[in-house]
């Protein structure tokens, strides 16, 4: 059966420990951190901003519950063309703290302790900079607190997806569901479990592919259909019509503009390799930490 075929990625919970002692003791992680949250402090929904708040201080994920039903889903996945034969798990074992996680693979972009902050933050501060940039130019209405929520909650579930190695190395990469990298499938699960409404699952899910008519949109579509099957939900909830095959609407200014904040990583995938070539620490925990204390695009920059 395809359920014996999954495996449980495993999370080691003294790596994620280590991951997290090296964040919180380099100050420029805890500034990171504490400006990352001031953003989501910026959200205007009261509700909104507490969810998302609660999200960066644990994160609790409700998505990985759902690994009950994993042979169910992974069989509707499959007849949907949805699941990449190479994937073998769906859901991970748990999720490490939001600080200590990566914001990508192994020796991709952001991949140290207090990278996903860097990343988060990043993306965060770029989409209130184009709405800023959309409303003077356009003079339309732009709302800031979708764009907020879509940048906190696109990249969340990495905190389960890239868990550190007890090494310190992390995973070479992603189990692909949808043709895209199962943190974002399972980001959008989690925001239709908690009930989000469609027009901003449609912004987060525009993170990995904007709602341009044509193959960008047909691959939106196709992972919007992939995050209803594993949340249990009808397409609906997810902004699609009743048989997936469209958006029951016209897509939001703020959907764009979330794919166009997700762009850090064309800069700092080239960064990090550069970094990595220069680092005098070679023992993988040794250069997390170095990473971790200063960034790669500060180093990047050097002569």
């Amino acid at each position: 059966m395809l359920l014996q075929a999954l495996l449980l990625l495993s999370v080691s919970g003294q790596a994620s420990s280590r991951a997290e002692t090296i964040a919180r003791a380099q100050p420029r992680v805890v500034a990171q951190f504490a400006a990352l949250k001031a953003e989501i402090g910026r959200i205007k929904d009261q509700a909104r901003r507490r969810e998302l708040l609660a999200l960066v201080d644990g994160p609790v994920l409700r998505v990985l519950e759902r690994r009950a039903a994993e042979a169910d889903i992974a069989t509707q996945l499959k007849a949907a063309g949805l699941l990449d034969p190479a994937a073998r798990t769906l859901f991970p074992s748990s999720s490490i703290p939001f600080i200590a996680a990566p914001g990508g693979a192994w020796r991709g972009h952001h991949s140290y302790p207090g990278g996903l902050v860097d990343h988060t933050l990043f993306n965060a501060r770029s989409g209130l900079g184009l709405a800023r940039a959309y409303r003077k130019t356009y003079r339309i209405a732009v709302d800031d607190d979708a764009v907020l929520a879509a940048a906190v909650m696109h990249d969340a579930a990495k905190t389960a997806t890239l868990p550190w190695n007890d090494d310190g190395t992390l995973p070479a990469a992603e189990p692909q569901v949808a043709g895209t990298g199962l943190h974002h499938i399972l980001g959008l699960a989690e925001a239709l479990l908690r009930g989000w409404p469609p027009r901003l699952v449609v912004c987060v899910a525009s993170a990995h592919s904007p709602p341009k008519p044509g193959p960008d949109l047909d691959k939106l579509l196709g992972y919007l259909r992939a995050a209803a099957i594993i949340a249990g939900k009808p397409n609906a909830a997810a902004g699609l019509s009743d048989d997936g095959k469209a958006l029951a609407e016209r897509a939001p200014i703020e959907a764009f503009i979330t794919h166009l904040d997700d762009h850090d990583w064309v800069l700092t995938e080239t960064t990090i390799q550069a970094a990595d070539a220069r680092l005098t620490a070679k023992e993988p925990w040794a250069r997390d930490e170095e990473l971790s204390r200063s960034g790669d695009v500060p180093l990047y920059l050097l002569p």
